[in-house]
């Protein structure tokens, strides 16, 4: 179950800082640093 909890919140991070990305339209390297 840890596992499945850990797993959720990292995708979610993910789908995030892509749309963030996708709005901004522009290459933001540090964001998939921090990710």
């Amino acid at each position: 179950m840890a596992t499945n909890i850990e797993d959720v919140p990292s995708v979610e991070l993910m789908t995030e800082l892509l749309r963030r990305a996708k709005c901004s339209s522009k290459p933001d390297k540090r964001i998939i640093l921090v990710g």
